[in-house]
């Protein structure tokens, strides 16, 4: 054996192992439960005050701070608000189509997201007119501190809410009191508008203003990082020898698997953001993405029992719906309501250089989506 052919075989072998430890250590963010959805929003809930108390006659509660916020503060926040509620409306998404059929909040779940108009359609449309003092009538004739009776015109007195408001709680309660009145744009009732109001304040942080976008631009980032990577490997593929073709892989792997973890801690996160980064379909998506760069790596491994199992999940077939996928590989996860997105996984093996591109052209599309999203 020549110096070059040992160093080669050396190579290989590194890579080999390192390819092997990065798939044992690449953990799937496992799907969204229904009683994890349950929980997510009893805390939610706890953490906000209770079941309702908000509303557009008071926005939830009286607490005031040392510092007040002016009327003029409070409408700058009104006016920047649409952006961060979007991904307010994102994680209510994806946690209400996780609870079981028959529970209460399917309703709502139903007006906000499956109806004509969804919530995001009728943000969009909202159109916020604030009011120095001047009165903001609901529909039985009351005054309210917000109010959606004319939508898309939702009316906000600047007044009412600087008074009840204090510095550190304003964001908060401001994107909770959107959250109400432009739900009402899809036929939420009040007492489902106030469960939404409550539940917001219940999981925002101080600041949302600024840290949102900062979550945001970092997931926005770690996928532009990785289609960078996976536009490298599609570029070169054809000159790659496999062990090169595995470095990139496992480097794709490591990739989506910090981008995906970003977006479901979003989900989960009960502390700091309330957010989904991205929403129900993304979401899938990564999930999905994540399953095919897994079932990916049997190119470089096929020979190590992690991936024979992936093997004997295809037997013959060329290809297997990545929902069929999920539940083969991760059993434990058989009972999880949010999974993965619609779509096969092909079969590849050691070598088939010409499957593995299909694999990643697919995989560059469903990312591209992502991105387009944020």
């Amino acid at each position: 054996m020549t110096p070059k052919s040992i160093i080669l075989n050396t190579t290989s072998l590194i890579l080999t192992l390192l390819a092997q430890w990065t798939f044992a250590h690449t953990e799937v963010p496992p799907g969204l439960g229904s009683s994890q959805a349950q929980d997510l929003v009893s805390q939610m809930l706890q953490k906000g005050g209770g079941k309702g108390g908000g509303g557009a006659g008071t926005g939830g509660g009286n607490t005031k701070g040392s510092l007040p916020v002016a009327p003029d503060q409070v409408q700058k926040f009104i006016m920047a608000s649409k952006k961060p509620t979007v991904y307010i409306f994102r994680r209510f998404e994806v946690i209400f189509s996780s609870l079981n059929v028959g529970d209460d909040l399917l309703n709502m779940y139903n007006k906000l997201y499956r109806s004509e108009k969804n919530v995001f359609q009728a943000l969009q449309e909202a159109q916020f007119h604030t009011t120095p003092n001047g009165p903001c009538i609901d529909s039985d004739g009351v005054e309210k501190e917000a109010s959606a009776k004319d939508f898309p015109v939702i009316c906000f007195n600047l007044k009412k809410i600087s008074d009840r408001v204090n510095s550190d709680s304003v964001q908060s309660e401001i994107l909770a009191l959107v959250t109400h009145e432009v739900s009402h744009g899809v036929g939420t009732d009040e007492r489902e508008a106030d469960l939404l109001q409550t539940m917001t304040k219940g999981s925002l942080a101080n600041d949302p203003y600024n840290k949102i976008p900062s979550l945001v631009n970092i997931y926005k980032s770690a996928i532009e990082d990785l289609q960078d990577t996976l536009n490298e490997i599609l570029k070169t593929l054809p000159q790659l020898k496999t062990p090169e073709i595995c470095v990139g892989m496992t480097m794709l792997m490591s990739k989506i698997s910090e981008a995906n973890n970003r977006n479901m801690n979003s989900i989960f996160d009960t502390e700091k953001n309330g957010i989904a980064l991205s929403g129900l379909r993304e979401t899938e998506i990564m999930m999905g993405s994540m399953l095919r760069t897994v079932a990916g790596m049997t190119y470089c491994l096929s020979s190590f029992p992690e991936y024979q199992k992936i093997s004997r999940f295809f037997g013959d077939r060329k290809e297997m719906p990545i929902k069929e996928f999920y539940s083969k590989m991760y059993p434990s996860q058989s009972n999880i309501m949010i999974g993965v997105q619609d779509g096969n996984i092909r079969h590849l093996k050691t070598g088939d250089t010409a499957t593995l591109k299909l694999e990643l052209q697919d995989l560059h599309t469903a990312l591209t989506e992502v991105l387009n999203k944020l």
